[in-house]
């Protein structure tokens, strides 16, 4: 019952969406989201901080060297250690902000982290961004990977899936009702899945996609480290070192492109600058 009403929500989330919003604006929006990346980039070259592209950056930065054509967010990755250096860093920016649970009381998840542009306003239909004014411009996605010694969801322990997916289920239920049930006691039983630990070979993140199913990718560590610089935009910028097998285990088959009608933006609902 909440899968369908869940799909029905995205469903409706998506018709809502104006593509023509989205072209008429899109030089302007990939001119911040690109200048985001930018600052982000400087901050972590100048503390040390690894971090990489991620997602439909990575597919962007590997066919398009820049922002898929369609695409109107941003995907990095970073390592557990890497997010609590960062977080405990504080940074500051004049017109960026981390939107995190840890300071967003609507944000539920410590899987994946946004960073926030301040100069602009976006309405993309889901509760956590529209229920604090202070989180409600364009974004970059964080996804943050914890070590594991399993190389797949199946290898994983019962007791790790039953964690995982009661915290993924009450982001379901959070996302259809505004209520995270047993808030405290699921925040603090995830954080106690992620840890470090340099003798795991493999990476691991779970977490609820609104759009899809829940995403479980394991991938080896030598597929992530060492980080290289790869073209993407005007600037170079953090990849794993093998970005086919890399997107491979997250995607299948990377010839197989998208079909026109799938090659659409996905939060564009509401969009204009403020600054």
């Amino acid at each position: 019952m909440i899968e369908k009403l869940l799909r029905y929500r995205q469903q409706l989330i998506q018709s809502r969406v104006k593509v023509d919003l989205f072209w008429e604006k899109k030089d302007e929006i990939n001119q911040i989201h690109y200048r985001m990346l930018r600052e982000f980039d400087k901050f972590c070259r100048d503390h040390d901080i690894d971090y990489w592209l991620e997602g439909g950056s990575l597919i962007g930065a590997y066919f398009h060297q820049g922002i898929i054509p369609w695409d109107d967010d941003l995907d990095l990755a970073m390592t557990r250690s890497s997010w609590e250096k960062l977080e405990q860093l504080v940074p500051t920016w004049d017109d960026m902000v981390l939107q995190t649970y840890g300071q967003d009381k609507y944000f539920n998840s410590v899987k994946f982290h946004k960073l926030r542009d301040k100069t602009s306003y976006l309405n993309d239909g889901r509760f956590w961004s529209s229920a604090s004014n202070e989180y409600q411009g364009l974004f970059i996605d964080i996804f943050v990977y914890d070590d594991t010694s399993y190389s797949s969801y199946e290898e994983a322990p019962a007791s790790h899936k039953k964690d995982v997916n009661l915290q993924l289920r009450c982001r379901q239920f959070y996302e259809l009702f505004h209520i995270f049930p047993f808030e405290a006691w699921n925040r603090k039983r995830l954080e106690q899945l992620t840890r470090v630990s340099e003798t795991d070979k493999y990476m691991r993140l779970d977490y609820r996609c609104t759009t899809k199913d829940n995403k479980h990718y394991f991938l080896k560590k030598s597929q992530i480290f060492p980080l290289q610089r790869v073209k993407f935009g005007d600037n170079y910028y953090l990849a794993p070192r093998d970005i086919e097998g890399y997107l491979a285990k997250q995607y299948g088959n990377l010839v197989k492109y998208p079909p026109k009608e799938k090659q659409v933006p996905a939060h564009i609902i509401e969009y204009y600058k403020i600054k």
